[in-house]
């Protein structure tokens, strides 16, 4: 469905009976289906990318007719063609840094010998020395992770890091729109960056290429 002569609406019908609102509820509460319906989601996202400069929409977004998305979408046509610019000819690569391997940490010194008794004050300066270089050990990777993403960034044309949900074990998640020209030149200064942290058992990971999900996202729907 083309917008104008510049850009071209991807669309698909569902069911009312599925992606009502009050059906939505229903389904939004069963973690294989979303799971499903995401996973078809970003087939179709990653398809179209391939061709062309695509602006994904968020997942779940619906309008009530297509008129009403057309109309919804003109509203915001220098901004879209803006956005598709910038995407064309990029791609997004996210770099996920975890919190280094507690079995890799370095060696504590062997305890002092002589006349100190091996319990009592021994064990506990033996405990804080141990929670000293934990604490420091924390500081220095988390330093060393920003380190790296300043690093990179250098080679995206933009970059952004994103929250970090509490519990889990990771330092850094960062996603980056790269010039497709560019991506071995991320991959080489990602190797020569992240040396010190890879020996501290922090585990690294660069994904991609993806359509520009954290760049070029279409906020508008549910019309």
């Amino acid at each position: 469905m083309s917008l104008d002569s510049r850009m071209s609406l991807v669309v698909a019908d569902v069911p009312a009976a599925i992606y009502s609102p009050t059906a939505l509820q229903h389904r939004l509460a069963d973690p294989e289906w979303v799971s499903r319906c995401g996973a078809a989601h970003h087939a179709v996202s990653e398809a179209l990318a391939k061709r062309d400069a695509l602006i994904p929409m968020r997942f779940l977004t619906l309008f009530s007719t297509e008129a009403m998305a057309v109309t919804t979408l003109k509203r915001s046509t220098a901004r879209l063609v803006d956005t598709l610019a910038r995407v064309k000819g990029r791609e997004e690569w996210v770099l996920r840094i975890g919190k280094p391997d507690p079995q890799r940490a370095p060696a504590r010194p062997p305890a002092r010998s002589g006349a100190e008794s091996p319990s009592g004050t021994a064990f506990l300066r033996a405990k804080a020395d141990a929670r000293k270089q934990a604490s420091e050990r924390a500081r220095r990777v988390a330093t060393d992770a920003m380190n790296v993403f300043e690093t990179v960034r250098k080679v995206a044309d933009q970059a952004t890091t994103r929250p970090i949900e509490p519990g889990l074990n990771v330092l850094l998640d960062a996603a980056l729109l790269v010039k497709k020209r560019n991506v071995p030149a991320l991959r080489r200064s990602l190797a020569r960056a992240a040396a010190g942290l890879l020996e501290e058992g922090c585990p690294i990971s660069l994904t991609g290429p993806w359509p520009a999900y954290s760049f070029a996202s279409v906020r508008d729907g549910n019309g």
